[in-house]
């Protein structure tokens, strides 16, 4: 199954009403008029340099396990420092986000990739001893 078509491209944000005690991470969708897209554990969250032309630089990516030492602060991703947290939320980078829902089979997906491309490279390393060997056999035959 290909991911793809379920990666949301769109920017980080913070959203924070009257009577909340802490702003909440979210992101507006890019591709979907705007629509508010609530963060939760089990995203995958891929943060892109904002600078950047193109989304090819990656700040951070992860799976989102949100951790929380009290109930009077802000929810913060378990493998990031605060202060990036909130930079990344009030500066509105550019992310895309996998669903909770795919992320397993996505990482199963790209983990059967990497293996087979693994493989290949063997079999390409096997290839080029093997070619390399059969020269210098030929090489010794012929003295």
């Amino acid at each position: 199954m290909k991911h793809e078509d379920k990666i949301i491209k769109a920017r980080l944000a913070h959203y924070y009403e009257h009577g909340m005690l802490y702003p909440v991470g979210m992101a507006y969708s890019e591709e979907n008029n705007n629509q508010p897209i609530w963060l939760e554990n089990g995203d995958l969250l891929t943060i892109f340099n904002r600078k950047s032309k193109k989304q090819s630089e990656i700040m951070w990516e992860g799976v989102l396990t949100f951790q929380q030492t009290s109930s009077s602060e802000i929810p913060i991703p378990k493998d990031m420092e605060k202060e990036d947290w909130l930079k990344f939320l009030f500066a509105e980078y550019p992310v895309n986000i996998l669903p909770a829902k795919y992320v397993d089979e996505y990482l199963e997906e790209k983990l059967a990739n990497s293996k087979e491309k693994q493989q290949e490279k063997i079999k390409e390393q096997k290839k080029y001893i093997r070619n390399k060997f059969m020269s210098f056999r030929k090489y010794i035959k012929a003295r």
